[in-house]
């Protein structure tokens, strides 16, 4: 149940912040309160000032930021991302996976800045921005400052963020033209119980991977990256990539820390991580004949 509460609509981030402050301790930001409201109900968290972030309108809206970054505001709405055409040209693998994010009533209400600064374990994004090298903006009362993506997701439901700090925007840094990802996902319920994504960049001539990310999330408490795995995709012909997939989704699983609960065991969760990897980099290079065809 939730109990009498006040409700604050700053316009600025700055009149956030000082809002927080003068929460004593009791304050919380929201923008869709997807995970906040719900917890409340359930008594798991309390507050007595909620901050709404919806009228400040800096937080919101997807833009080039220079010519190589897009910048994703942090009120901007999970259907938003799904549908944005700019997304969709230049970073197709977040609109993809939103589709599949719980459904389009939570879609419509969740923002990306809620989704990643609840950290919640089994969250798709958490892992794509961390694919995508997102690098998060944290204003802190007197300046903004960068998270990079890896930094960010310390463990379940915790973030590098401090007490106060607001997440403004998410810049992405635009790939190659002609990279390609696999996104795999395994899932009992709404939330995922594994998942595996890879992005590969092309080399300059297009005949082979440059860079590439590898990274497998919800088996365990935050989303990770594999340099190990990366590094056996890069600087080799498609070709070669293909044929180190199931050395990719051996370490993959290795370096993995998945955790037993009701959905599966860890060895099982493993097993699943491994073959989610072999099948994403056979998507992506799946992806990247028909998008050369």
């Amino acid at each position: 149940m939730i109990t009498p509460l006040t409700i604050v609509t700053p316009a600025s981030e700055r009149e956030a912040f000082e809002a927080y402050q003068g929460g004593a301790g009791s304050a919380a930001y929201y923008a869709g309160g997807t995970e906040l409201l719900l917890l409340m109900k359930q008594g798991v968290a309390q507050h007595d000032v909620l901050i709404d972030l919806k009228g400040i309108v800096s937080l919101s809206g997807i833009s080039r930021a220079g010519a190589d970054r897009v910048r994703v505001g942090s009120c901007v709405k999970h259907r938003e991302i799904e549908r944005s055409p700019l997304l969709g040209d230049l970073l197709p693998l977040l609109p993809t996976v939103e589709r599949h994010v719980a459904n389009v009533r939570v879609r419509n209400a969740g923002t990306l800045g809620g989704n990643l600064c609840f950290a919640e374990p089994h969250s798709d994004m958490t892992l794509v921005t961390l694919l995508l090298d997102g690098e998060i903006g944290v204003f802190d009362g007197k300046a903004t400052r960068t998270i990079p993506a890896g930094e960010f997701f310390v463990g379940a439901y915790e973030t590098a963020m401090q007490p106060g700090d607001l997440l403004c925007h998410v810049d992405f840094p635009v790939p190659r033209a002609g990279t390609v990802f696999g996104y795999q996902q395994f899932r009992l319920h709404e939330r995922p119980s594994c998942v595996v994504g890879v992005v590969l960049q092309p080399t300059k001539d297009g005949k082979g991977c440059r860079r590439a990310a590898v990274g497998e999330g919800a088996a365990g408490l935050a989303p990770r990256r594999s340099p190990a795995a990366e590094a056996l995709l890069e600087n080799v012909s498609w070709e070669e990539a293909a044929g180190r997939a199931a050395e990719v989704g051996r370490v993959l699983a290795e370096e993995a820390e998945p955790l037993e609960d009701l959905t599966g065991s860890e060895e099982y969760k493993r097993h699943l991580i491994d073959v989610l990897a072999q099948r994403a980099i056979s998507e992506t290079l799946g992806r990247r004949e028909a998008n050369n065809a």
